[in-house]
């Protein structure tokens, strides 16, 4: 028998060299005829899979005749995978010919998780190269390309070592925030088959760096002066309002930054192109040049002159600083909205105010102050005018900086509040200020490096106050201990100090003396007025300090706080009793606990398997319930309105709304597998249940966007274990289908 020498597939994956660079440059169409018929050829055996597994499991394959015939072909599959992977990270392919490759890749994919056996296959060093390649391509600006190499890593997922799965969860970061919406329900689904220790586990986003890279690199370029009024308009509207000018089937914001750039300078483009499909981009760039415009034209903007545009943003600010003390204040562009994403979208608003404001005073500082290379100068008569209104521009920072922190905190951006927070404390150090703003500021400072963990600092203000101001603010410690993760030590440190404050005995007897015990164990930092001895406690009580009510309202909230982190929902119900008796005795209105005591409750009935007292508290809370699927008097339900109309723009009461509704979706499932035997109506209450579900997913999703769109160097820790819950109570329900 005559056999060709070379064979086909050594002719055209190895002699004929089609990984040329010059070939895909100068003949793209020869290189894709011979990469077609090397596909074809590969096709009609299967990419020669079984016989590159037989030669390293030869166990699985009996007799000679098999071994000869798989000898000639054992290294082929081993070939492709790496023909693949070096293709396919090529920058200069032809778009047909990526497709083919793309569409090749895909098919190998499936063919690979197609058995058990072909599990050998995955330590292949030439299988780590074609994921790589597969990598290389979802970034790339063909929405079908990427969608395939999606794919390709979806159906791998289970497969892939971890180095490769945080290459994946860098990448769809990064496209959960793409502008089409195809995209990110493609990534969101390969997030979501990513393992949770490996998501959470990755802080070295790639990607992010070069998002921050990127626009680090365009802040100090030289403005371009192509950013207009009707921009800064349309920008503008959309933060303090909501409104969006500008309609179309395209991205709005895609469109704006392209009508901003010019043909003669495009090539002076700082931003990778892959990345103008991202939200996140296209929204930092969006706030820095509206920023750079308000600056540029001397204040004079569409909100009106200068005095104008500073009063429009400060009454912004100081209504949502309103509505942090007073949740009954009207800030309804902020808190209402038609469906669940708007809700998302009005925490987006919120932060790219606060990022608005940041750049805006990095722009004014460059005017009046000069920097010395990170931002260009900007012209003379700009610099003129801001260095004549210097004082006017700094009184006014000054003047909103309190309001801001408090925005801060709400916004779910403690960094912020941190940032403003010491440039605060070091003027009221220079006016030498007293009083209870000083110490609500001190307060504010201290509540964001809670949230931000970091307990040493912390400790660092507490000495600060004590040692340069003269204030002696001892609660201070206690929020670094809750900081730290000492919650049990935190809650009972609270209570002595509210009893120091208000000169009323409100410790609660709930919470584990042993605990407490184990926890002070080697310490010498035990407060006096508490002695732990054996089940005894007792509190000396002295006259009230002067302290601020919005202090003492603070530590109350703080007690109650760590009491939940601990999950002891009876100190939890203790304490609301404890500071109702409070506010009797002190006659005080500014007392009050944030927690919603519907929900606590139902999170104890629910820890309890109570689940029928969990329904009854759940019914109380806002927001559409499941139970309502399984058979009740209502109207079909809009799963795309699960959350309520009103719901405020801190992050904290999104995630309270995303465990509430899995809550009652678990609850609705318990109740159903125990009382429901028709398989008629299981079937209809379990497929309410999923579409209730994936609803949850995609609000669950919202804050992980947020991060990004951030740039944030990692994903939240809690939003995160909320998308992975609703999706793997998702598959088990899906599975009893």
């Amino acid at each position: 028998m005559w056999a060709l020498s070379p064979t086909v597939f050594a002719l055209l994956s190895k002699n004929l060299m089609i990984v040329h660079g010059d070939l895909a440059v100068h003949f793209p169409a020869i290189q894709y005829a011979v990469l077609y018929t090397l596909y074809s050829h590969c096709t009609r055996h299967d990419h020669f899979i079984s016989s590159s597994l037989s030669s390293s499991s030869p166990s699985l394959f009996d007799g000679a005749v098999i071994s000869t015939v798989t000898t000639a072909t054992k290294k082929h599959f081993s070939i492709i995978l790496n023909l693949l992977g070096i293709l396919l990270k090529k920058d200069n392919l032809n778009q047909d010919t990526r497709k083919l490759l793309m569409t090749w890749a895909l098919e190998v994919a499936v063919l690979m998780k197609k058995s058990e056996t072909y599990a050998p296959l995955f330590s292949l060093p030439s299988f780590h190269k074609f994921c790589k390649g597969l990598l290389a391509n979802t970034l790339v600006e063909d929405v079908n390309i990427c969608l395939q190499a999606c794919s390709s890593l979806h159906a791998l997922s289970s497969s892939l070592p971890d180095d490769l799965l945080q290459r994946c969860v860098d990448v769809c970061r990064v496209q959960l925030v793409h502008s089409g919406t195809r995209i990110r329900q493609a990534f969101g689904k390969l997030l979501k088959s990513i393992p949770l220790d490996v998501v959470l586990s990755n802080n070295n986003h790639t990607e992010i760096q070069e998002i921050s890279l990127a626009l680090r690199s365009h802040m100090s370029k030289a403005p371009s002066n192509t950013f207009h009024p009707q921009d800064f308009s349309d920008v503008i509207s959309f933060i303090l309002y909501g409104n969006s000018h500008r309609t179309g089937k395209d991205n709005w914001l895609e469109r704006l930054f392209y009508s901003c750039q010019r043909l003669d300078k495009r090539d002076q483009s700082t931003i990778p192109r892959n990345l103008l499909k991202t939200d996140a981009v296209l929204w930092q760039w969006a706030i820095w040049e509206a920023a750079q415009f308000t600056v540029l034209s001397k204040l004079r903007t569409p909100l009106g002159r200068a005095q104008d545009t500073f009063q429009t943003i400060e009454g912004i600010i100081r209504s949502l600083a309103a509505h942090t003390l007073n949740p009954d204040q009207d800030v309804s562009q902020w808190t209402t909205a038609d469906n669940d994403e708007g809700h998302s979208s009005n925490q987006l608003r919120l932060v790219l105010l606060l990022q608005y404001l940041e750049n805006l005073e990095k722009l004014m500082y460059n005017a009046y102050e000069g920097c010395a290379n990170a931002l260009t100068s900007p012209p003379k008569v700009i610099r003129t005018f801001f260095y004549t209104n210097r004082q006017t521009c700094q009184d006014w920072l000054t003047r909103i900086r309190l309001s801001i922190m408090r925005v801060g905190l709400l916004a779910g951006q403690p960094a912020v509040t941190v940032r403003h927070g010491f440039d605060l404390l070091t003027e009221m150090k220079t006016n030498l200020s007293q009083g209870n703003e000083l110490e609500v500021t001190i307060m504010m400072v201290v509540e964001a490096l809670c949230e931000l963990h970091c307990p040493e600092a912390i400790q660092g203000i507490a000495v600060w106050s004590s040692s340069i101001v003269g204030k002696n603010l001892l609660w201070i410690n206690s929020v670094a201990q809750q900081a730290e993760g000492r919650f049990e030590k935190a809650s009972v440190e609270y209570q002595e100090h509210l009893c120091a404050m208000t000169g009323v005995d409100c410790c609660i007897s709930s919470f584990d003396k042993s605990v407490l015990t184990l926890a002070n164990s080697g310490r010498n930092s035990a407060s006096p007025k508490h002695s732990l001895n054996g089940e005894s406690r007792k509190t000396v009580l002295s006259k009230p300090t002067d302290s601020s009510p919005e202090v003492i309202n603070y530590l109350g909230n703080k007690a109650c706080e760590c009491y939940i982190s601990i999950a002891d929902w009876a100190a939890v119900q203790e304490w609301q009793n404890a500071i109702h008796d409070l506010k009797k005795s002190t006659s005080s209105t500014s007392l009050n606990l944030k927690a919603d005591f519907n929900y606590i409750k139902s999170l104890s009935s629910f820890e309890s398997g109570e689940f029928v007292e969990c329904t009854e508290q759940l019914e109380l809370l806002p927001g559409e319930n499941i139970n309502l699927l399984a058979g009740g008097s209502k109207e079909k339900i809009d799963m795309k309105k699960l959350l309520p109309n009103m719901l405020s723009p801190d992050p904290r009461e999104l995630q309270k709304s995303i465990e509430v509704q899995l809550l009652r979706s678990s609850v609705c499932l318990a109740t159903a597998l125990n009382h429901i035997e028709q398989d008629q109506k299981w079937q209809s209450i379990t497929e309410n249940v999923v579409k209730y579900l994936k609803q949850t997913s995609r609000i669950a999703i919202g804050p992980l966007r947020l991060s990004t769109l951030t740039v944030s160097q990692s994903l939240p820790v809690l939003s995160t274990l909320q998308l992975y819950c609703s999706s793997a109570l998702e598959n088990t329900v899906s599975n009893r289908l």
